[in-house]
C-alpha cells in the first residue's frame, strides 16, 4: 500500500483548490458584463461591476498561471502560441493607435458647467439661480453668492462636483410620449 503525500497547505494549497475555479467563475462573469456593456443593455453599476470585478479578473488569472507555471512557460515556448500572443497584441493595439474624432464633447460641456457661475448654469437647468442656490443650501452646502461655480462651491464644501451639478438638476423628469398621429 503506497500513501499519498499530504495536501499542500498555504498559498500553494489555495492556489491547488481555488485558482481555476475562481478564474472560471469571474471569467465568466466579466464575460457576461462584457457582452451587456457591448450591446449597451445597461450602464452605471454594471459598469462599475465589471471594470472591479476586471480587476479581480486579473489578479486571480496571475494566480492561475502562477499555479500552472511549469505549463504555462512550456505553452510559451511554443510557436502557436507565441502567434496567438503577438496577434492579441496587435488587435489590442490597433485599438489604442487608432484615429480617434478627440475628446468626448460632453466631457468638456460638463468641465464648462462646473466652472460657469450658478447664475449662469441655473437657466441650463431650467430653473432660476435662486432655485440652484436653494437646492444646494438645502442639501447642507455652503454656498455664498449666485457667481460662484459648482467646482468652486465643491472645493469650499469638500464634496465631489458631480453630487453638486445633480442636486442643481433635481430629480429627472419623466420622458414625454410623443404626441398621437392623427
Amino acid at each position: 500500500m503506497t500513501l499519498s503525500p499530504p495536501p499542500p497547505t498555504g498559498f500553494d494549497g489555495w492556489l491547488r483548490r481555488y485558482a481555476t475555479q475562481s478564474t472560471a467563475a469571474i471569467g465568466l462573469v466579466v464575460g457576461i458584463s462584457g457582452i451587456i456593456l457591448f450591446f449597451h443593455l445597461a450602464r452605471g453599476p454594471v459598469e462599475s461591476a465589471h471594470e472591479w470585478l476586471g480587476l479581480l479578473f486579473v489578479a486571480i488569472a496571475l494566480m492561475h498561471v502562477v499555479r500552472h507555471r511549469r505549463g504555462f512557460v512550456t505553452m510559451i515556448r511554443e510557436r502557436r502560441q507565441q502567434v496567438l500572443f503577438a496577434a492579441a497584441a496587435l488587435g489590442f493595439a490597433a485599438f489604442l493607435l487608432a484615429p480617434s474624432d478627440g475628446p468626448d464633447p460632453r466631457h468638456r460641456l460638463i468641465g464648462l458647467a462646473m466652472e460657469a457661475p450658478l447664475a449662469r448654469l441655473a437657466p441650463l437647468a431650467g430653473i432660476v439661480p435662486e432655485e440652484a442656490q436653494r437646492r444646494l443650501v438645502a442639501a447642507g452646502i455652503v454656498v455664498t453668492h449666485s457667481g460662484q461655480s459648482l467646482a468652486g462651491i465643491a472645493a469650499i464644501n469638500h464634496v465631489d462636483p458631480g453630487q453638486l451639478l445633480a442636486l442643481v438638476l433635481g430629480e429627472p423628469s419623466e420622458p414625454r410620449s410623443a404626441p398621437a398621429e392623427e
